[in-house]
């Protein structure tokens, strides 16, 4: 699926119509409809991006995971520890800390 496709399929998913979620998130009217014949802006896939709570490379179809990796569970989890957590799970976790370092909201 391409990014049009994708982005069609996320707005469809929310029962919203291309143009309110152009209007939503802020960019042009038509913006979306445009695809295919121009690439979308990097601004534009990260108000997309943002606003679904997905990933740019979701959107370009890089990435098979709609959602960022937990999203606020993930950011619940990374608060609430417990001592009793193995050693692969803590390592999962700091992992995911990492990530959200390098890659915030």
């Amino acid at each position: 699926m391409n990014t049009k496709e994708l982005v069609k399929d996320l707005a469809r998913q929310r029962k919203l119509t291309i143009a309110e979620l152009e209007r939503r998130v802020g960019i042009a009217n038509g913006t979306i409809g445009k695809w295919g014949k121009q690439n979308p802006s990097i601004e534009t896939l990260q108000k997309l991006a943002d606003f679904f709570d997905v990933s740019v490379d979701y959107l370009l179809g890089r990435s098979s995971k709609d959602h960022s990796v937990l999203g606020a569970r993930g950011e619940l989890l990374a608060a609430h520890i417990d001592d009793d957590v193995s050693e692969e799970d803590m390592e999962d976790i700091l992992r995911y800390i990492e990530y959200r370092k390098n890659n915030p909201l």
